[in-house]
């Protein structure tokens, strides 16, 4: 094969993994902090991780957020009924703060039972949210007059207990914890793991795959032992392992009879997801069991893997090199996994 060709299908491999991998993961924030304030409030901060090295918010910034959310809702034209969403997406000082004032959707009143007993919103209610690089925050009060029981909360109490308390930063798991506050000050009952994430899975199963070689189709079956890893959100990330693929190749003879010769690959493969839908992956193969003369001495193939996690067909295109890396070819394979 000319060196021309093998570079333009390398480079097409690198263009189609860049378009994929420019897709963005959805944002997370799975820790999460519930305070159970002594005037009634309830105040709950999320996290991408839960770190006990920092302080998210200070006292300072915390009243002068709720000040400007305050007097948003103030010189806004609408009634009761209300979400209030401050948004900051970088944390430079200089960065832009977005505040918005909309309309709850449903304007009624809301009963709430749980562990902590009844609870009734208003129809009044106004809904605050603020989106920070690391931390969300939501609370609501009933009427806005209230607002002054949350402005008046020492919040950097709660990173102060965090720092005490919390020592699992970056395991791989949920973690929820629940607080109160009295006279203001926040005082953490306990942060504990609610939702652990799998360490890894084990798995075998058994693929389908139809293949072009050089000048014709090759069906094949294929099976799978493969290692997952996944991820603090308990999402897979990553997958290695092997696989065992018999191809079927079919000859006819000038009397129209078809011989079977089946070759077997034996791969090392790992797999990733760049995206949020998408999985790319790597494949190293060598031919172990060889039948008929498609392939001559010692014969290997790279394969990439690339497939989106919403449907079970995976495309793979492939450089082989035989007769003793003499010879290389261009292929391809669709598979099928069930």
């Amino acid at each position: 094969m000319k060196k021309s060709k093998i570079l333009s299908i390398v480079m097409g491999l690198l263009v189609a993994y860049q378009s994929i991998s420019q897709e963005g993961k959805v944002e997370r924030f799975p820790d999460s902090l519930k305070i159970e304030t002594d005037f009634g409030g309830e105040v709950t901060f999320t996290f991408r991780n839960m770190s006990n090295k920092g302080q998210y918010v200070d006292n300072e910034l915390w009243k002068s957020m709720l000040s400007i959310m305050e007097s948003a809702v103030n010189n806004s034209d609408l009634d009761g009924g209300l979400i209030v969403t401050y948004e900051k997406k970088a944390a430079k000082e200089n960065e832009n703060v977005l505040v918005t004032v909309q309309e709850l959707e449903d304007k009624s009143d809301i009963l709430i039972i749980d562990k902590s007993g009844t609870k009734q919103l208003s129809a009044n209610r106004v809904e605050y949210k603020i989106w920070l690089p690391n931390v969300r925050i939501f609370f609501l009060v009933n009427e806005n007059d209230d607002l002054q029981n949350f402005k008046s909360l020492d919040i950097e109490s709660a990173w102060n207990e965090i720092n005490a308390t919390y020592t699992n930063e970056g395991n791989r798991n949920y973690y929820v914890g629940t607080g109160t506050s009295n006279y203001n000050e926040i005082k953490l009952d306990k942060i504990e793991d609610i939702n652990g994430a799998p360490e890894g899975i084990e798995i075998t199963f058994i693929g389908i795959g139809l293949g072009y070689y050089r000048d014709r189709f090759v069906p094949d079956l294929s099976t799978k032992l493969g290692f997952h890893l996944y991820d603090r959100y308990g999402d897979h990330f990553m997958e290695f392992g092997f696989t065992y693929t018999t191809q079927f190749f079919f000859d006819r003879s000038e009397e129209g009879k078809y011989t079977n010769f089946r070759n077997g690959w034996l791969n090392g493969f790992a797999k990733w997801r760049p995206g949020e839908n998408n999985e790319m992956g790597v494949g190293v193969g060598s031919l172990v069991q060889r039948k008929g003369d498609f392939f001559n001495g010692a014969t290997w193939k790279l394969t990439v893997y690339a497939k989106s996690s919403k449907t079970p067909l995976t495309f793979s295109p492939e450089l082989v090199f035989t007769d003793n890396f003499k010879s290389v070819f261009p292929a391809m394979r669709f598979g099928f996994t069930f």
